[in-house]
């Protein structure tokens, strides 16, 4: 998250950066929930874009910082 407010306020990596964590996060993320919780992993697969379009929209993450 504060690699996320760094960006917003024009100091921190560059956008393709944080996509790449971004997406690596998730992958470990799912990659312990896809035996243990098969649907919450589901869901999280079907939620990646809004979830990242939440995290780079500077309003968006404003109101869920």
């Amino acid at each position: 998250m504060a690699q996320f407010r760094a960006f917003h306020q024009g100091a921190g990596v560059a956008l393709s950066k944080l996509r790449q964590e971004y997406d690596l996060l998730l992958l470990k993320v799912l990659s312990i929930l896809q035996d243990s919780d098969p649907v919450l992993a589901r869901d999280i697969v079907a939620s990646r874009e809004a979830i990242w379009n939440l995290l780079v929209d500077p309003v968006k993450f404003k109101d869920i910082t």
